[in-house]
């Protein structure tokens, strides 16, 4: 049996997007198929920069690479091909991806250790087509490709004494592969943001305020309705982004750019456009939905 090794590593992260949803659409044998049929592919493309498939695991894939370059250029190869149903027809499949350049502890079969902990942490962050990486990571970037990094938060993570410092890889395809990752404005953040609500129309500047939704009469929005609390959720301009902040009893969900989520006493970067919902359900009371669009 080989001794454990310790190397300086940068892990990655695949995880499929909704991979309860794709069992239910197409039953269990066509699912595991189709999940297999897709980290397979993930498996080409690491392999293809330059890095090494650890394992799979259900519907995500470990693996390491040597340079960080090659696995920032791996992840944007795995959002490009799975992007507009390059692979599958008939079926939407998307990834998380998240990546930490760190100490991982190298069995002969397996890695653990502080960069797959990391690594982990940052892929439950990540939306569906996002890459989140950590400032250990773009500190290790050449060739210029730190420039798409747009750091927005921080994140703790069991062990570590100070959180982990989050960016966000703005990629773009460009049809060539040297290429790929290229600046795209106004995906994350932006100049100003609208909200829409029962004909009225609100802008918030790019400021240091803090903007209230709630059924208060103190809020910048009142939303009155019983199901809101009177201080249900803030906006505030932090790190170059929008960030939306639930404080409330009820939760609040959110659907930014056609991706839903549920935040609680927790928060969430806004971006593009979509839809704000208090205490409720978007698809219940739509006439209650706020709009939002970052422009």
């Amino acid at each position: 049996m080989n001794t454990p090794r310790q190397e300086n590593v940068t892990v990655m992260f695949a995880d499929v997007v909704g991979s309860t949803r794709i069992y239910e659409e197409l039953g269990d044998a066509e699912a595991q198929y189709t999940i297999s049929h897709a980290l397979n592919v993930v498996g080409d493309i690491v392999r293809r920069h330059e890095g090494k498939v650890v394992k799979t695991a259900g519907d995500d894939v470990l693996s390491t690479f040597r340079s960080a370059d090659d696995a920032l250029a791996a992840a944007c190869a795995i959002h490009d091909t799975f992007d507009e149903n390059r692979i599958f027809e008939d079926l939407v499949l998307a990834f998380h991806i998240g990546i930490h350049s760190g100490t991982g502890i190298f069995t002969e079969d397996d890695i653990y250790g502080d960069a797959v902990n990391v690594a982990a942490r940052l892929t439950g962050v990540a939306k569906s087509g996002q890459i989140i990486t950590s400032k250990e990571t773009v500190d290790q970037l050449t060739n210029g490709l730190a420039a798409q990094a747009r750091e927005f938060d921080t994140i703790p993570v069991k062990g570590r004494e100070k959180p982990v410092r989050m960016f966000d890889i703005i990629w773009k395809h460009t049809g060539d592969e040297t290429s790929l990752l290229e600046v795209a404005s106004g995906v994350f953040g932006g100049k100003l943001l609208t909200l829409k609500f029962r004909g009225q129309s609100l802008n918030i500047l790019p400021e240091p305020q803090t903007f209230i939704l709630g059924r208060g009469i103190d809020s910048g929005l009142i939303i009155p309705v019983s199901m809101v609390s009177r201080q249900h959720a803030s906006i505030e301009y932090r790190r170059d982004k929008f960030v939306l902040r639930d404080t409330s009893t009820n939760g609040t969900y959110v659907r930014i750019n056609g991706e839903d989520v549920f935040i609680k006493r927790e928060e969430t970067p806004l971006a593009g456009s979509g839809i704000i919902s208090l205490g409720k359900a978007i698809d219940d009371k739509p006439e209650l939905n706020i709009q939002f669009q970052c422009i």
